[in-house]
């Protein structure tokens, strides 16, 4: 007989009964809930779990299952469902259902049960998953059942964990969503590698940095005892004590594999580990954030000066305009004068060169300059490809009376008028808000629990937290077919990731990492150029 691989917990009866009492042809079997009808089942069960407000998940659900094939009456499973309830800590007034489904995979009873009781005392069940295993096997024993393959007692009657812990079913269906190993089943393998060849404390340490995996050490402020390691895959935020991935990443167990701890030598090494572990996550992240707004403020300040350059160019405009329209006056006095003909004309122009000369010495040669330097920016070129200048614009203009008559401005108020027309008025208000706003949708830093001794590794985190992107494309192009192969990862994905790029890297495949497909970040990725292309 076998138990669900983890007892689930709930906040409201309602959706549990619906569910067990949903499919497999369901059977009640008995418990100390007086009602049988929906409605009532989960009003006797609410008004119980009423009595303690705090307790924010009051649903208890565990099975039990027979192995396939086999088959007892409900009599016989109500008397093991009550004594398995008694085991686990239920007391008398308890509230519990049990409801029989019959599969031909397994026959089993789901057990819905109330954690608080009549008197208001609660089922707290303390490591109780382990404790249902172990409650199990003594039941198959008690009631004449198949003995079923279960864990290893020791001769404490304590179950016994295997070297290598299975994944959950959280961890197996992320694995697959993203195409990775688990963390857990990634650290086993890591772990059990750096252990090899009898290492230091120190060298052991160092190994699990190299390939990406942070080391935080559980050591005693005060007696510097040591009672193992908790290991974190670097840029994720789930760390698993040595227990928790297998019997054999215990120390006792790492001790017994050679790994090379004195007490003596170690345990200061081991104290600044941990306060490191402890305090650079911090200290990172306030670093990163202080970078981020310094960087922001110079942005900021970019975009003021560049709007004080703005202001000075468009003075330069109002002057020059001012001289154009002198300009344009004494044309119009030379064309009204059709008799003088050429005559006339050849002496309106000399006024205008010399004004031209003189607005040169009064230090508008800067204007002068810039203008010539926005023609050249707009293809305002003459047919020999060279800047068009003042003079020569002016001549013409005083070889064709017939646009002075038309009223159509010179050629300088044109393009000063169109400039000014484009040119966007934003204010430094609007610039700082949309400064902000760029800042506040950036994806948040990446955490980082230890120093990154990988060059490549440190390398990609540094220039993530650049980019930060809330998505990176990465693209894995294979040397052998050309194929390319193109994943959706988050900052911290593409770090855990690290190991496998650099592996198929060392293949000679070609590699990139570039903003997500859908980011609205303003970044390009440019491969592949050299300096003299730039």
């Amino acid at each position: 007989m076998k138990g669900q691989s983890r007892i689930k917990r709930g906040r409201g009866f309602a959706g549990v009964y619906d569910y067990v009492m949903d499919h497999d042809d369901p059977e009640w079997v008995g418990g100390t809930i007086s009602a049988k009808s929906r409605n009532g089942v989960i009003s006797e069960f609410a008004s119980v779990a009423s009595m303690r407000k705090d307790i924010d998940k009051p649903v208890w659900h565990e099975s039990l299952r027979l192995p396939a094939g086999e088959h007892i009456d409900n009599d016989k499973w109500e008397a093991i469902g009550d004594e398995f309830m008694r085991r686990m800590g239920f007391n008398d007034g308890s509230q519990y259902i049990m409801v029989k489904h019959n599969k031909p995979d397994g026959e089993h009873i789901h057990i819905i049960a109330n954690r608080i009781h009549p008197d208001g005392s609660v089922f707290y069940g303390r490591n109780e998953n382990l404790e249902a295993t172990r409650i199990i096997q003594q039941l198959e024993k008690d009631f004449d059942l198949t003995i079923t393959k279960g864990p290893e007692l020791d001769e404490n009657d304590k179950i016994v964990r295997p070297d290598n812990a299975s994944v959950t079913k959280n961890e197996l269906e992320k694995s697959l969503r993203t195409g990775e190993a688990p963390d857990r089943q990634m650290l086993q393998a890591l772990v059990a590698d750096a252990v090899k060849g009898k290492p230091s404390v120190r060298e052991f340490v160092q190994r699990l940095n190299d390939a990406g995996v942070d080391v935080n050490p559980n050591v005693a402020n005060k007696t510097g005892k040591m009672n193992g390691f908790s290991f974190i895959l670097q840029g994720s935020e789930i760390a698993f004590s040595g227990s928790k991935l297998g019997d054999k990443y215990k120390l006792s167990s790492l001790l017994k594999s050679g790994l090379d701890y004195k007490p003596e030598r170690d345990t200061e090494f081991l104290k600044e580990l941990k306060h490191y572990y402890e305090n650079s996550q911090s200290q990172s992240n306030n670093k990163a954030e202080s970078e981020a707004a310094q960087r922001a403020s110079e942005g900021i300040n970019r975009l003021e000066r560049g709007r004080s350059r703005d202001n000075t160019a468009l003075s330069d405009n109002d002057r020059r305009t001012k001289i154009n329209n002198n300009k344009n006056e004494q044309v119009s006095i030379g064309t009204e004068r059709g008799s003088a003909g050429r005559e006339r004309t050849d002496r309106v122009n000399e006024p205008v060169n010399q004004r031209n000369d003189h607005g040169s010495k009064a230090g508008d040669s800067r204007g002068l300059q810039d203008h010539q330097r926005q023609n050249a920016e707009m293809g305002n070129t003459g047919s020999n490809g060279s800047i068009r200048d003042r003079g020569s614009e002016l001549s013409v203009l005083a070889a064709t009376p017939e646009r002075a008559r038309k009223g159509s401005g010179s050629l300088d108020q044109q393009h000063i008028g169109r400039e000014q027309a484009d040119r966007p008025t934003v204010s430094i208000e609007k610039l700082k808000s949309i400064a902000q706003q760029v800042k506040d949708l950036a994806a948040p830093l990446l955490k980082r629990a230890f120093d990154i001794k990988d060059r490549t590794t440190k390398a990609v985190y540094d220039q993530l937290n650049q980019m930060r992107c809330k998505t990176y494309d990465i693209g894995m192009r294979d040397s052998k077919t050309g194929k390319m192969m193109n994943l959706e990862k988050t900052g911290d994905e593409v770090l855990r990731y690290i190991p496998k790029m650099k592996q198929m890297n060392a293949a000679g495949n070609d590699i990139y990492i570039r903003p997500g497909k859908d980011e609205n970040s303003g970044l390009v990725l440019i491969d592949d150029i050299d300096q003299i292309t730039v």
